[in-house]
């Protein structure tokens, strides 16, 4: 394997190679990338036996690029008549977010981001809110003279109200009650941090995937099991009259829904389908709102999905695939020529040589939706409301 795709894994000062398989797995909606390696006991070249113990701190690199900074999680060591190798699994440092339990305390007057930087201080992760500064350049960018972009519309983050941990609950399950309410996704930056995002902010892919040219499989899904008609997200927080007994008006909630009589052909959701939440984390009617918009968006791009598995982990300027990159399908079998966005990576590499297989989810994925949008499929003669503000 070539320098550049060259996988090796940094244990202990130690660099390791010989990989019989590899599973590298990224996504959008898991906070610590994971990988799981199949290595030979002695590799050409190195006099010295392994060493690979759990726990330790390890970084994983593609070339020069750094895909996960984080621990050794399980070593195991098997063999046969014929063979013997060993494995080993392990994540991102911000892993241990979703293993460990947070302090029992409540926050008041605080942003997100402040509240993700105390609680994740401990664990020597530090955090990048993206959606107010613009994207975080890795590493090996920076070495190359990349310039960061800025936001579109950068997010300004209010003081939260009181948030309050529960004993028991885990770092991650705290920060991401609050990232919901705020409509940002919580990703590691494959370097050790964690990042606060939004989708796309990763910019277009240089390649574009062609049915007959560089797509080797692909899977379309369009599921409808996991859509509504409306959604209602309601407050922990009683309103300014929830002295009233009629506390279903004093409850703050937020609402989005299809205006009734719009016709999309087979592919709307014409019939009665609701559904109401309670919010993770105290919230005010604006928060509702905000949260109702981001689960009717949420739903919306898991909707619609493509698995498309390609050959080599780089992109044709050579970049590896990312996720939270937009990229161009253009496949008359599944009759799509659109944008997607990368929602999940898995690298991999076994007998067939080295493969990319690419999640992607539609091009507003996770976005905010003051409405639910009309599906793919019919002509849109109705229009949306917003209720329940």
């Amino acid at each position: 394997m070539d320098n550049l795709n060259r996988l090796t894994l940094k244990v202990g000062g130690q660099v390791f190679a010989g990989w019989k398989s590899v599973g590298i797995r990224l996504g959008l909606e898991q906070i610590a990338g994971t990988y799981e390696l199949a290595i030979t006991e002695r590799w050409p070249n190195q006099p010295r036996e392994w060493s690979i113990p759990p726990g330790e701190f390890c970084e994983l690199r593609i070339g020069d690029d750094v895909v996960i900074c984080g621990y050794v999680d399980a070593v195991s060591v098997s063999y046969d008549a014929n063979s013997h190798e060993i494995r080993v699994s392990g994540r991102d440092r911000t892993g241990d977010l979703v293993d460990c339990s947070a302090p029992s305390s409540a926050f008041s007057g605080l942003t997100f981001l402040q509240i993700a930087e105390k609680l994740t201080a401990p664990y020597g992760i530090t955090v990048h809110d993206e959606t107010a500064v613009g994207r975080k350049l890795s590493t090996q960018e920076k070495k190359v003279g990349k310039q960061g972009t800025p936001p579109k519309s950068p997010r300004v983050g209010g003081k939260l109200p009181k948030c309050a941990i529960q004993n028991g609950e885990s770092v991650f399950r705290t920060l991401d009650k609050l990232a919901r309410s705020e409509g940002v996704l919580l990703v590691s930056d494959g370097e050790g941090g964690l990042l606060i995002t939004r989708a796309g902010m990763r910019g277009d892919c240089a390649t574009v995937l062609k049915f007959g040219e560089n797509i080797l499989r692909a899977q379309f899904e369009h599921s409808h099991a996991n859509l509504y008609s409306q959604i209602t997200v309601k407050g922990q927080m009683a309103a300014a009259d929830a002295g009233k007994f009629d506390v279903t008006h004093a409850q703050p909630k937020g609402s989005v829904s299809r205006a009734g009589g719009a016709q999309t052909g087979s592919s709307q959701i014409a019939r009665y389908r609701p559904l109401i939440l309670i919010a993770e984390t105290q919230a005010d009617g604006r928060r509702c709102q905000q949260r109702a918009e981001w689960e009717a968006a949420n739903r919306e791009a898991k909707a619609r999905k493509i698995t498309v598995t390609v050959q080599g982990w780089r992109q044709e300027n050579g970049e590896l695939w990312k996720t939270n990159q937009r990229v161009k399908v253009v496949c008359p079998w599944m009759r799509v020529d659109e944008w997607w966005l990368i929602a999940g990576i898995s690298f991999r590499l076994d007998e067939g040589g080295s493969l990319s297989e690419l999640t992607l989810v539609g091009e507003k994925a996770f976005e905010l939706l003051p409405e639910i949008p009309e599906p793919q499929g019919g002509a849109a003669a109705g229009k949306f409301k917003v209720v329940g503000k």
